[in-house]
């Protein structure tokens, strides 16, 4: 992962990511399940839009939030890297 652009941290990303968007399809499943619907009666593209639609909301309301927080410890804690080490990272491909 060294060679890769951003040291594999955005392909790191998109794995968290994509890991994340599964445990959702997966307790979007068991939330219908736990209404009576059967496993067969279960529709891809439904959980999809489902999903989607709660993801959307999610990240109205919490993207500010996380960023102010990711903001914050970037520039108030002692062992956060310096400006000047952020300058020598090379530029994300993502």
């Amino acid at each position: 992962m060294q060679g890769w652009p951003s040291g594999g941290l955005v392909q790191v990303g998109h794995a968290m990511f994509i890991e994340a968007l599964r445990r959702e399809a997966y307790t979007m499943a068991i939330t219908q399940l736990s209404t009576g619907k059967k496993p067969e009666e279960l529709d891809a593209k439904d959980l999809a839009e489902h999903v989607t639609a709660h993801w959307m909301k999610m990240l109205e309301q919490f993207s500010g939030p996380a960023a102010e927080e990711v903001l914050k410890m970037l520039t108030s804690s002692p062992e956060s890297p310096s400006s000047e080490h952020l300058q020598r990272l090379p530029p994300s491909t993502g």
